[in-house]
């Protein structure tokens, strides 16, 4: 066998495991891309079901939509217990919004909307130690309205 030939060869093989290591690096990429791309639509289509599910709540009690409306002991417990469940749906919605920007356009409007009507139960002392300063703060502020 020639010198040469068996040279040849070797430098085929090299290359040859050089480019399955490239295109082997590509598909590792794009699987992650890809995965990470579902991850997101999978979350966002969480958090869409779950603000569903806690507007379904006010189709059912139509007094939790209507905090002023609140006739009795009874829907003041249930409005307490909505209200409670909301804003804590309300702060998970900003933790997320705070590390995906993308996010705030669809969310913040949301916020918007629900704070006009339901910020009195947060703005209570006894209600707003359930929560964090800086969403507090956010709320108080009305920050969601500046983007």
């Amino acid at each position: 066998m020639h010198p040469d030939y068996a040279t040849f060869w070797t430098a085929i093989g090299a290359m040859s495991t050089g480019l399955a290591a490239i295109l082997g690096a590509i598909a590792l990429l794009y699987t992650i891309s890809a995965f990470r791309k579902t991850m997101k639509t999978n979350h966002y289509t969480s958090l869409d079901t779950m603000y569903m599910t806690i507007l379904n709540m006010t189709l059912e009690r139509p007094h939790l939509k209507t905090p002023r409306g609140v006739k009795d002991e009874i829907q003041k417990s249930e409005y307490d217990t909505f209200a409670y469940i909301l804003w804590n749906f309300l702060e998970s919605i900003y933790d997320h919004c705070l590390e995906d920007k993308h996010l705030q356009s669809t969310w913040y409007p949301a916020i918007s909307a629900e704070s006009k009507v339901h910020q009195a139960w947060l703005e209570e002392p006894e209600n707003r130690t359930k929560f964090k300063k800086d969403f507090c703060r956010f709320i108080r502020d009305g920050c969601f309205d500046a983007q």
